[in-house]
């Protein structure tokens, strides 16, 4: 190839960020003064495309790739705003991206808010003189907060005033609207007008003014926001705070299956800024790497978390004994009931599953009433007037049948508690009570946050709710598990974790009573919540995920085929052929068959200190879809 390298001629590797585009990274060339985070306009086939520039490189240096390209370079058309993104921003985009075996335009595209794009001429960027001022005092380096929410706020609170009074900004993020919401009215005061949140749900109206205000205003500022909007160009933020760090919703739940904790880690670093890791309860992982030294600590750890609440734990097992019976609602649950209603005060109980029942059984037989179409026990629920069959997995539905269809016995017996049918309970019990409902099957979010209102401003007013409920809610007087039992039959490697955080979140919303009702009475994690003993269980959890060989100790890689069955055991055992030297294991989905369709996981363990292994990442890379590729996981099921 004949073409003329002019020496001001600078060649710019691109990552395209037009939907439905391939992610590749490509070469065009410019004359004009280009940096790293600028945003261009490329031509490609008969379009012209936005694009994010990740490296540049000058025409000498690159004059051997263009000779040999089997292309002819083409120009950039326009640079439409300089420095929209910090160098150090893009470098993390890469690191994140190599991290999760995926390419950086899908790692940009996962993570950056798709406002930003769809709007770049309307977004104020960080023009390439503004330069951070020297940050001799701070050291750039990972410390972590285990304490309960108040002090956690205290603690944030003396590191923004010291933060401004350093001229420097803070970045505060946090999983979930509700959390940015209630972190703004705990930490705003006194600097409403340097406070600013960003989140997904506000409009383009308000985020662009937004956005721009941040980078016009040359007072520090503080950002509370989830971690897409660590994108904003905002060169003097060297503090990160990442708080509720053991929330499993930073985990993005498409592809490439980016753990925003992890992509917040890599910024932080090459930010040169200090990360604060906080939360009531640190992941196990991120205890265990404090202890090997890898981190330091802002205070010392409370593993203990104390309350002077009225606790009871509760045996149902006894009533069976008793009554001859399957009780859903126990004498205790139903005296604070009573008590909460003619104390005009408000009572939460937390059910873990939906349905009136969530298994049922032919008690001739043993056989489980199960799904056809991928096994998964199906749920009981109230559908107007009849009882119907619900599959929670693939969406199946039949009507309620009397007879077992393995040995056509009539002893169908429905048990397990699911939320239905602690509300039937509560009504038949308490007709005048005033109850509300929240679960998947019945409430948006929307709908939560204004029943959870409702509830709160009438006295004497019970609600029943799933895990859903959890993050809207604010202190209440009393609460109770009216089952989490079914929870434990899950075999996940962090359902220990997920049972342990959702009954430490609910007692610690208890001003008054708290209630667990369970038929597992000898299960030690509900011993561990009554006494608030974090410590006990983190070390529990840590020797079974060692002897286990469980993160933090290994690293998963999952990788997922769903098709038709026979073609989903070829191709997986094609993979399992090409990656053997890997040492693969194989299984079927917790629940393998959906919608006529079989799923089949191949998992590979990896020494943290081993990833990212190019050599496996060079074999991930050509791998296509339907394969799902999902870098430490939160879920092998």
């Amino acid at each position: 190839m004949d073409q003329k390298i002019s020496n001001e001629m600078k060649i710019a590797n691109v990552t395209l960020i037009s939907k439905g585009i391939s992610n590749d990274t490509l070469s065009y060339f410019t004359t004009k003064e280009i940096e790293i985070g600028d945003i261009v306009s490329v031509p490609l086939r008969n379009r012209t495309i936005d694009a994010i520039v990740v490296s540049i490189e000058t025409a000498s240096s690159a004059k051997l790739k263009i000779r040999s390209s089997a292309y002819s370079l083409k120009k950039i058309k326009e640079n439409k705003g300089s420095n929209f993104f910090l160098p150090e921003l893009v470098k993390a985009f890469e690191e994140t991206a190599n991290f999760y075996a995926s390419s950086v335009g899908s790692v940009i595209n996962s993570i950056v808010p798709k406002t930003i794009f769809s709007n770049i001429k309307d977004f104020r960027f960080s023009p390439s003189s503004e330069k951070a001022k020297e940050n001799k005092n701070l050291i750039n380096e990972t410390v972590v907060l285990q304490a309960d929410n108040e002090r956690r706020m205290i603690s944030y609170k003396h590191i923004i005033r010291g933060e401004f009074a350093r001229g420097k900004s803070i970045f505060i993020c946090l999983p979930q609207i509700t959390d940015i919401e209630e972190a703004k009215k705990e930490l705003e005061k006194g600097i409403e007008e340097y406070t600013f949140i960003l989140h997904s749900k506000i409009s383009k109206s308000k985020l662009i003014p937004t956005w721009n205000k941040i980078l016009e205003m040359e007072h520090p500022v503080l950002i509370i926001a989830t971690g897409p909007f660590l994108s904003i160009p905002r060169k003097d933020i060297k503090t990160i705070i990442l708080d509720k760090e053991g929330s499993s919703s930073y985990k993005i739940q498409t592809r490439p299956y980016i753990d925003i904790r992890t992509f917040v880690k890599f910024f932080a670093k090459h930010q040169e800024a200090r990360l604060i890791l906080g939360d009531v309860f640190l992941r196990p992982e991120t205890i265990w790497q404090h202890r090997e030294g890898e981190t330091a600590e802002l205070h010392p750890l409370q593993f203990r978390s104390l309350s002077d609440i009225k606790q009871e734990m509760v045996d149902m097992r006894t009533y069976k004994k008793i009554k001859d019976k399957f009780v859903i609602i126990g004498d205790e649950l139903n005296d604070l009931i009573r008590h909460n209603i003619e104390n005009n005060e408000n009572l939460f109980i937390l059910v873990a599953r939906r349905g009136l029942s969530t298994t049922t059984i032919c008690r001739d037989c043993g056989n489980i009433v199960s799904c056809p179409n991928c096994h998964t026990p199906l749920i009981l629920h109230k559908k107007e007037r009849q009882n119907i069959f619900t599959c929670h997995k693939c969406g199946y539905e039949t009507d309620q049948t009397d007879k077992c269809q393995t040995c056509y016995s009539w002893k169908l017996t429905p048990l397990g508690v699911g939320i239905e049918g602690v509300e039937a309970t509560i009504k038949k019990n308490f007709s005048k009570a005033d109850i509300w409902k929240i679960d998947k099957d019945s409430t948006t979010i929307a709908q939560a946050k204004e029943k959870i209102n409702k509830f709160m401003s009438t006295p004497g007013s019970i609600l029943i709710g799933t895990e859903m409920s959890l993050p809207h809610l604010p202190n209440i007087d009393n609460t109770a598990i009216a089952s989490i039992d079914s929870l434990f039959a899950i075999p996940d490697f962090r359902i220990n974790e997920k049972i342990f955080r959702m009954l430490l979140k609910v007692r610690s919303l208890t001003s008054k009573h708290f209630i667990i009702q369970t038929r597992q009475f000898e299960e030690k994690i509900f011993d561990m919540i009554l006494k608030g003993d974090i410590l006990a269980f983190y070390k529990q959890e840590i020797k079974e995920r060692e002897m286990l060989g469980y993160p933090p100790f290994n690293l998963f890689i999952k990788i997922s085929y769903t098709g038709e069955k026979k073609r989903s055991e070829n191709e997986m055992g094609k993979l399992t052929e090409l990656l053997k030297k890997f040492e693969p294991i194989i299984f079927p989905a917790f629940a393998p068959e959906s919608k006529g369709k079989h799923t089949i996981h191949l998992v590979i363990k990896m020494k943290p200190g081993k990833w990212p292994d190019q050599n496996l990442i060079e074999i991930l890379s050509q791998i296509l879809l339907p394969f799902k590729i999902n870098v430490d996981p939160i879920s092998l099921l």
